[in-house]
């Protein structure tokens, strides 16, 4: 009985950390996007944050993967860097 509690315990356990995983990763994917669409187009994170009205701190977690652009930024970033928006997004 025990065994079986636990068996599913660390199911339950695998797929939440699968969850936060691919959330992380997802971040993580953004952000290398952001950043290799600025040094495309030869831009300081200064000087794409204040394109995009954001502090350099925003533009250094972004790029890092500590936390994640809401989609109006990601767009404003597209316009500044001509690429589409729909390329931070990839898979």
């Amino acid at each position: 009985m025990i065994t079986q509690i636990k068996n599913i315990s660390e199911t339950k356990l695998d797929k939440k950390h699968k969850k936060v995983g691919e959330k992380k990763l997802a971040r993580l994917m953004i952000g290398a996007r952001i950043r290799v669409a600025r040094i495309y187009c030869d831009l300081e994170q200064k000087e794409l944050a204040q394109k995009v009205g954001v502090g350099q701190e925003k533009i250094s977690r972004w790029e890092s993967g500590i936390s994640e652009p809401e989609s109006i930024y990601v767009k404003k970033i597209a316009v500044i860097t001509g690429f589409d928006w729909q390329f931070f997004y990839k898979d």
